[in-house]
């Protein structure tokens, strides 16, 4: 059973395992009820087998514009159908202003270390931040940083601090090779239907 470690969908007939990342920016447009805009979703993306899937929610920091309130996202990642906490992270190249991005981001991970869940993480030019937020949340269970692209010495670095790293379709083979096996995973991060890669391409 090959297991992809991050994806916004699932592929129709693949039976491999995956972790699905919801949007909670999206999930708030759905309803105002959290429990209520999950099923919604899940429904639309035909998540009808949950066993295949661990679900997970967070605000991305390119949707910190449209956050919804504080009470409501707490409430959805609480939700016990919610496995983990993400994608969640920070774009230092992004339009959206950096102290809102680290505003959430802590939100999120101090969701995260009370409700004692992993977090999936999103991460451009922020490595020191994010090993800040390591730091600081030192209870949170599993720190991973999805489609790793950086450099071997950047992958020694993140495992050297308990981080799992999650290979893409795009990435730096000596990085891959740097990375110890007990912390590397493999992921599509697949958003389009009927143009995702299959797991086991990757």
């Amino acid at each position: 059973m090959m297991t992809d470690a991050h994806t916004h969908i699932l592929a129709k007939g693949d039976a491999s395992v995956a972790l699905l990342c919801l949007s909670a920016a999206r999930l708030r447009g759905l309803s105002d009820n959290p429990s209520q805009a999950l099923q919604l979703l899940t429904t639309e993306l035909g998540v009808a087998q949950p066993a295949r899937c661990l679900l997970g929610s967070g605000l991305h920091p390119f949707d910190v514009g449209e956050a919804p309130e504080k009470d409501w996202l707490e409430a959805l990642l609480a939700l016990p159908e919610l496995r983990f906490v993400g994608e969640i992270g920070l774009h230092r190249p992004s339009s959206h202003p950096w102290a809102r991005q680290m505003e959430w981001l802590d939100i999120q991970l101090s969701a995260a270390q009370q409700l004692h869940k992993p977090v999936v993480l999103h991460c451009v030019h922020a490595a020191a931040e994010i090993l800040a937020c390591r730091r600081k949340y030192p209870s949170i269970p599993a720190w991973m940083i999805h489609g790793f692209r950086g450099k071997p010495q950047q992958a020694r670095q993140w495992t050297a601090q308990g981080f799992y790293l999650s290979f893409g379709p795009r990435f730096n083979s000596e990085s891959l090779k740097a990375c110890p096996p007990d912390r590397l995973l493999l992921e599509t991060d697949a958003e389009t239907p009927g143009r995702m890669p299959e797991i086991s391409a990757v």
